[in-house]
């Protein structure tokens, strides 16, 4: 049987949470000010992002603004949101949902089926989807026993286009403005669960690190991003911290069409030659894991099953002499940068020239990349797949239809022993809280409900 992840029975919060100690009772009222280093350039449901940041900006904003036919609770169980009731078929392709009824969009509209095959339709275009009234029928190329799990994440919000271009939903928060740096949410007096405490939510895009740090110690940001090499700063300056599960791996990728991948040796080299522990407790100062797998083990279970990475100075001395590399990665990235300086030290402990190339639009190909991948489904097999595909080694691995967990172990396995993949450190979100803020408790996945903000009120000042 499919392992069906489990993800809360992990601590919630891994540092801090806002919640504690809250010395009055929850009231209704303030703006809530974020800030963060991503950008998205549209909210239309229809024009997503394409890099890392601004897909995980979008999907916290459609947490916000939208609901899902399914929602996770704290404990990671699946719960009713849209759909009251659900019922499988045909072992598990064939699925109806029972609509809630009453439910209003933001703009006064009701919440009818068509809405929900409209919004489904758009991502998962190989869905046969028809309504009966308030039931949404799915009929599905491949079983899917854990759907309503799937239906839950942020991409399956059921959200319409208004006459502006904005998203409309019927979340707790609305969009009221939109620019280039900026986005202003309000309250939705008529969220079928109830208004949330917030009056609104201010979202500033594009700030630096050092612009968040500082807005935060000024009283003029309430919750902000935190990079893993600030972490202590924030701590000594008694900063209140909250952390996630691993939500990114940070790995190197061989181009499987350079001729350098093709020799095993020189993957083995360099795979052997990195020192994890010093990427994480130097540049990361002990913020992280080092990785053995590409996904981590509160979705797989078996990661622990991986062999712990070769120490460096096992192979200095046999690896011989070895071809120079180039090594990609985005510059304007701080963390890949700070490890591509080090992994080029590295690579020559075992006999390896490896020039790092910081990456742009139109560059040629290098023989290695350094990359940031987020994990993008709470289903292994499919985020398995889909870091696959993301890597670019869909030729290298057969990854079976419907895989038990040994079937996946075995494709993941195959990648991280033939060093195609060289996983280094999982990375979480860690952001910092202002003083005012009480009861900010977010999964610790992301994907099981972004920011978590409904629950979230401001001490007055």
């Amino acid at each position: 049987m499919r392992r069906t992840p489990f993800l809360f029975l992990a601590v919630i919060s891994l540092v801090a949470c806002a919640s504690a100690g809250a010395a009055t009772r929850p009231h209704y009222g303030g703006t809530l000010r974020i800030e963060t280093s991503a950008r998205i350039a549209s909210l239309n449901p229809a024009q997503p992002p394409s890099d890392a940041g601004g897909i995980a900006l979008a999907e916290k904003l459609d947490f916000l603004v939208g609901d899902r036919l399914t929602s996770i609770d704290p404990r990671g169980r699946v719960r009713p949101s849209l759909a009251t009731r659900w019922q499988a078929g045909r072992g598990g392709r064939a699925w109806t949902f029972d609509l809630r009824e009453g439910v209003k969009f933001q703009d006064g509209a009701p919440l009818v089926a068509r809405d929900v095959i409209a919004a489904l339709a758009a991502v998962h275009p190989d869905w046969r989807l028809r309504a009966e009234g308030m039931q949404v029928r799915i009929d599905l190329p491949q079983p899917a026993p854990d759907l309503p799990l799937g239906l839950a994440l942020a991409q399956d919000s059921i959200l319409r286009t208004g006459q502006n271009g904005l998203a409309i939903g019927t979340g707790p928060f609305r969009v009221t403005g939109f620019t280039s740096d900026h986005i202003a949410l309000a309250a939705n007096a008529e969220d079928w669960q109830g208004r949330p405490f917030l009056d609104g939510i201010e979202i500033q895009m594009g700030r630096a690190t050092r612009e968040q740090w500082i807005d935060l110690q000024l009283g003029r940001a309430d919750i902000v991003e935190i990079p893993p090499d600030q972490v202590h700063r924030a701590t000594v300056s008694h900063v209140t911290l909250w952390s996630s599960q691993p939500a990114e791996v940070v790995a190197l990728v061989f181009d499987p069409s350079r001729p350098a991948a093709e020799n095993a040796g020189v993957r083995q080299a360099l795979a052997e030659g990195v020192n994890r522990a010093a990427l994480r407790d130097v540049l990361l100062q002990k913020q992280g894991d080092m990785a053995q797998s590409i996904l981590p083990e509160w979705l797989t279970g078996y990661a622990f099953l991986f062999a712990p990475p070769a120490a460096p100075a096992r192979v200095a001395a046999a690896a011989g002499s070895l071809p120079a590399l180039t090594l990609a990665y985005d510059a304007s990235d701080p963390i890949l940068t700070s490890f591509a300086g080090r992994i080029s030290l590295d690579a020559r402990t075992v006999g390896i020239q490896l020039k790092p190339e910081p990456q742009a639009a139109g560059a040629s190909p290098a023989d290695v990349r350094l990359v940031r991948e987020r994990i993008a489904s709470l289903d292994p097999a499919e985020a398995l797949g889909q870091m696959v595909t993301a890597l670019g080694l869909s030729k290298q691995v057969t990854l079976p239809t419907n895989a038990q967990a040994e079937q996946l172990f075995a494709a993941e396995q195959s990648l991280v022993e033939s060093h195609w993949v060289i996983p280094l450190v999982d990375l979480p979100e860690i952001y910092g809280l202002g003083s005012l803020v009480e009861d900010w408790v977010p999964p610790a996945v992301g994907l099981a409900g972004g920011w978590g903000l409904e629950n979230v009120w401001k001490e007055p000042k």
